[in-house]
């Protein structure tokens, strides 16, 4: 599979992926990163979409697509997906990662998920990763015990 240059990505795509971005920034407070993606390659302190909440973010959206994603979490507070000999990802939504229950729904889904998690082991540059579907709200994912350091340092 070819992968397309940012020369070869529409400007309607880069537009939209700008949008999402701000507006996630905007939802959780924090700032979106000056030309990201195209400085990732420079460092750590460069890559992410957007710095917020004590965590530096990769933001997808996508038109279509995850649908089993979103079911998943529709049906519980947070979803540990679990791969043999990888960590366990958590994932829930982002109203769910700002403002946690008091007491958790939580389920457990034996699945690769093998995008996702590539979006997260891509050189460990990233400590979260944001993906939204169309009109369906922001889903958040990361490293469940990334999860639970960040939980016990950041509240």
């Amino acid at each position: 599979m070819n992968k397309r240059t940012p020369q070869q990505i529409g400007r309607s795509n880069k537009q939209k992926g700008y949008r999402v971005e701000l507006q996630f920034a905007q939802l959780i407070g924090g700032v979106r990163v000056y030309k990201s993606g195209a400085l990732s390659k420079l460092g750590k302190e460069l890559a992410g979409d957007v710095v917020g909440m004590g965590l530096r973010w990769e933001i997808k959206v996508r038109r279509t697509g995850f649908k089993k994603l979103y079911e998943v979490v529709k049906h519980f507070d947070a979803v540990k997906l679990c791969t043999e000999g990888k960590p366990s990802l958590i994932m829930m939504s982002l109203d769910n990662f700002m403002y946690p229950p008091n007491e958790w729904n939580i389920g457990e889904k034996h699945a690769k998920f093998k995008m996702i998690r590539g979006w997260l082991e891509h050189e460990k540059m990233v400590d979260a990763l944001a993906i939204k579907i169309d009109r369906h709200p922001f889903v958040v994912v990361m490293e469940e015990s990334r999860y639970r350091e960040w939980v016990s340092s950041y509240q």
